[in-house]
Parts: structure tokens; C-alpha cells; sequence
């Protein structure tokens, strides 16, 4: 593996958690953006893991099965509730704090 496949595991690992866990985050209308975006990281990982122990009690996960295992990400973009609260979620998480966006870019890089 070479740095470039690293460095994209790296952003797309939590891209695709938040992803996959923000339309359940985005029916909490009444808390802030961070308590959204924490939210919304473990509901991804709990989604995304029983998407693939679905997907593998009936096929192993190679080909297209395994890329239906990532479906629950797009249900974030085709609702738009979800997709309009994301992006206004992280660019008020930018906005409010550059030193926390800062921090959490230098702990990946």
C-alpha cells in the first residue's frame, strides 16, 4: 500500500461513518451541531456493521454485495433533511471552532 491508498483510507474511513450514521443524527433537531456529529459517528459504525452481518448471512461480502454494505451512506444525501443538516453542521463546526478543525486535521496528518 502506498501513502496515497493510506491517506484515503484515512479520510474515507470516518467519512463513511458519518455518512452512514448522520440521517439518524439529523432527527435530533433540538441539540447542537457537535452533539450531531458525535452522534452521529457511532450510529455509522452500528449501521454499517449490521449492514454486513446482513449482507453476509446471505452472500460473502466480494463484488457488488460488498459495496451494498455502504448503502445505508447514501440514505444521508437522498433525504434532504439529512443532506442540507450535514453540511450546515460542518461548516458551523468549522466556523465556530478553525482551532478544533485544526487539531482534528493534525491528528490524521
Amino acid at each position: 500500500m502506498n501513502q496515497l491508498e493510506g491517506l484515503l483510507i484515512l479520510i474515507a474511513l470516518p467519512l463513511s461513518l458519518l455518512c452512514s450514521g448522520y440521517w439518524l443524527a439529523a432527527l435530533l433537531a433540538q441539540s447542537n451541531p457537535l452533539e450531531r456529529l458525535a452522534f452521529a459517528l457511532p450510529c455509522g459504525l452500528a449501521v454499517l456493521l449490521a449492514g454486513v452481518a446482513a449482507v453476509n448471512f446471505f452472500h460473502p461480502l466480494s463484488g457488488a454485495w460488498a459495496y451494498a454494505c455502504l448503502a445505508p451512506a447514501l440514505l444521508t444525501f437522498l433525504l434532504p433533511r439529512s443532506r442540507t443538516g450535514l453540511v450546515r453542521d460542518l461548516i458551523e463546526t468549522a466556523r465556530s471552532s478553525p482551532r478544533l478543525v485544526l487539531l482534528a486535521a493534525g491528528l490524521f496528518f
